[in-house]
């Protein structure tokens, strides 16, 4: 069954919405803001799924402005909101690469694998073991 065919049209979109919720959330994780006392150690204790969520957060946002255009002054606006959802995402993928440094080598001092078999870090367990092809960015 083919999908209907949905007509082009034009919206209004505005990106201080994406930029601010990035900047929050960065911050946030990063505890770079004020936090309650009692939210300081939840945020420590979810750093990894806060991680995994803002990383695939990045990559569809990336998606989603892939198929968007823009026209005259609008294109510099554009290209500037994907290069900072590009960073988002960045941050996010190297904050789960680095988490799983940690993890390996806390595996390595304690004898201990099972800490490698998390789900969430298991792509960066890869890339850490045989590096990414060069170039490739998911």
């Amino acid at each position: 069954m083919d999908a209907p065919q949905l007509p082009r049209f034009t919206a209004q979109f505005d990106p201080e919405a994406i930029v601010t919720m990035m900047k929050l959330w960065r911050d946030a994780v990063d505890l770079r803001i004020p936090l309650r006392t009692d939210m300081q150690p939840h945020f420590l204790e979810r750093r990894k799924h806060m991680l995994y969520n803002f990383e695939s957060q990045g990559r569809a946002w990336r998606l989603l402005l892939q198929s968007f255009s823009a026209e005259g002054s609008d294109v510099d606006g554009l290209d500037q909101l994907r290069r900072q959802v590009d960073d988002f995402w960045e941050w996010a993928d190297e904050g789960l690469t680095e988490l799983e440094k940690l993890a390996l080598e806390l595996a390595e001092s304690n004898h201990d694998t099972e800490i490698l078999a998390d789900p969430l870090l298991e792509s960066h367990i890869r890339k850490l073991r045989r590096g990414p092809p060069e170039g490739e960015r998911p």
